[in-house]
């Protein structure tokens, strides 16, 4: 007898059961796939005893239109599953770019510490604006002072705790991303979210300062360049890249499979 493989779509060969006319009605013939493994079930309808009849149908054994494949849906998905699962590539590249944006912004953070507390002793572009370290040393330390800031201006305030957030925010999306590429996954939403908060933190931190600044927008940032504090611009840039890769990265990672 044939039949074929639903999953591998190879003609199998077997041997029907000796007991063919005792079989009960619906009877399925389990037998496995020597090709693909899957294990399949083939109706095989109960026959007379008589040997005319036997005689009659034998010829009709050998068509392979006789016989239903039948099989469980869970072997049936089965290699399905495999091949979707083999279609889909790995989430670690697109970790180790978000991981290297989140250093970058770490970086501003440390350079920004190092100047404050004068172990650089050059204002370096303005990194001092994004010293994380510093506002989180204030905001644990010093939180009466922080709170009256906020009472006084809340703008100051605001502009005392940005860098603790950005910070915070860079260090946690580092995390994430490395656990993620540990596991070869890529979480999109949750990136899509971090993107787009650390993109507000960053740009907003370059235009906190205009809230006290006497003057247009273009002075302000003709002050900015003139002041040489390009790390604002830079930082900035930084957020606006990383909301760009944010939004990209949600593509799917399943490839679409290729039509001749």
């Amino acid at each position: 007898m044939y039949t074929r493989c639903p999953s591998c779509r190879a003609e199998i060969s077997f041997e029907p059961p000796a007991n063919m006319e005792t079989l009960p009605d619906g009877y399925k013939h389990r037998i496995k796939c020597p090709s693909c493994g899957v294990t399949i079930g083939v109706k095989i309808n109960k026959i007379d005893t008589a040997p005319a009849t036997l005689v009659q149908q034998a010829p009709a054994y050998n068509q392979q239109t006789n016989f239903e494949p039948v099989y469980s849906e869970d072997v049936a998905q089965a290699p399905s599953k495999k091949a979707a699962k083999a279609n889909k590539r790995s989430g670690v590249g697109r970790n180790i770019v978000i991981m290297i944006m989140s250093l970058l912004f770490v970086a501003a953070s440390v350079v920004g510490f190092l100047i404050n507390n004068g172990t650089i002793n050059n204002t370096l572009l303005g990194f001092g604006l994004f010293d994380g370290i510093t506002s989180w040393a204030i905001i644990c330390t010093q939180f009466a002072a922080l709170k009256e800031a906020f009472a006084t201006n809340v703008m100051a305030g605001i502009i005392l705790i940005l860098p603790a957030i950005l910070l915070t925010l860079a260090g946690i999306n580092f995390i994430v991303a490395f656990i993620s590429a540990c596991g070869k996954k890529y979480g999109r939403a949750w990136n899509v979210i971090s993107s787009i908060l650390i993109a507000a933190v960053a740009i907003f931190a370059m235009f906190a300062q205009l809230i006290g600044f006497e003057g247009s927008f273009v002075e302000y940032f003709q002050a900015i360049i003139n002041g040489g504090l390009y790390a604002y611009i830079i930082v900035a840039a930084l957020g606006l890249i990383q909301l760009i890769l944010g939004l990209c990265f949600t593509k799917s990672l399943v490839r679409k499979p290729k039509h001749d």
